[in-house]
């Protein structure tokens, strides 16, 4: 039983990545490099995406219900943990990563992310420096826009109990309407995403370090099934019993 059940997860994990890569297509622009192409807003694609959907709609429905599980059981494991570390608050995780969403979304559009560093870890703040030189360099503009943020959901929390906390890490799903796109300064020509406001959805990683959570990594839509697979890390006095539904 246990064997046929990773085979089944397997087969879901792979159909569930052939889905996120299709319908979402990733270029590399906006913070952290990443925007959703607008390929698949074109007929076609709309075509493409609607015969997707229905071809896999009992993989769609194992991913929802797997990420709605995961979001709620964080939710819970955030509340254990505020008993004992107020800085697990949701409330107050919603707000700083809403914050650092826009202050990071500032800071990448006038390409200097050291408007941001309250919000973000010296090395992300200095690799992501470096990728905006290097478009710069290379005569390539990246013009982005923050329109809305849509949602904000927990996917991963993991408590370090020594050094205070130091280390821990929160790993949340935000998504937001945007305007973003790669020109040729040169030519002006769009080379990569769209003048309209489209759709995106990024998985934010935060360090809790010298007292608030800091900005520690940006990554694709499809990274957050990796999320979805991992049980959160709880102090032992704090972990839920098993469930026997996973």
């Amino acid at each position: 039983m246990g064997r046929s059940w990773s085979v089944l997860r397997g087969l879901c994990t792979f159909w569930l990545m052939a889905i996120f890569l299709t319908a979402c297509t990733i270029s590399w622009a906006g913070p952290a490099g990443i925007i959703a192409d607008a390929a698949f807003r074109t007929p076609v694609g709309r075509i493409i995406t609607g015969l997707l959907a229905v071809l896999l709609s009992p993989f769609i429905i194992y991913y929802m219900i797997k990420h709605a599980k995961q979001v709620r059981r964080t939710r819970e494991d955030l509340s254990r943990l505020t008993a004992l570390h107020p800085q697990y608050r949701w409330l107050d995780v919603k707000d700083r990563a809403m914050a650092t969403f826009t202050w990071v979304w500032s800071a990448w559009g006038k390409q200097k992310m050291d408007a941001a560093a309250a919000y973000t870890t010296s090395w992300y703040m200095q690799n992501q420096q470096m990728l905006l030189d290097d478009w710069t360099d290379r005569g390539v503009e990246n013009v982005c826009r923050l329109n809305s943020i849509k949602r904000v959901e927990p996917l991963f929390v993991q408590h370090n109990e020594s050094n205070e906390g130091k280390g821990s890490r929160m790993v949340v799903g935000i998504a937001a309407k945007v305007v973003d796109y790669l020109i040729d300064k040169s030519t002006g020509k769009i080379l990569e995403g769209s003048k309209k406001v489209t759709d995106l959805t990024t998985i934010w990683t935060f360090v809790w370090e010298d007292g608030a959570w800091m900005l520690n990594l940006i990554e694709p839509q499809t990274m957050e099934w990796e999320y979805l697979l991992l049980p959160n890390e709880l102090p032992a006095s704090l972990a839920p019993e098993p469930s026997a539904s996973g």
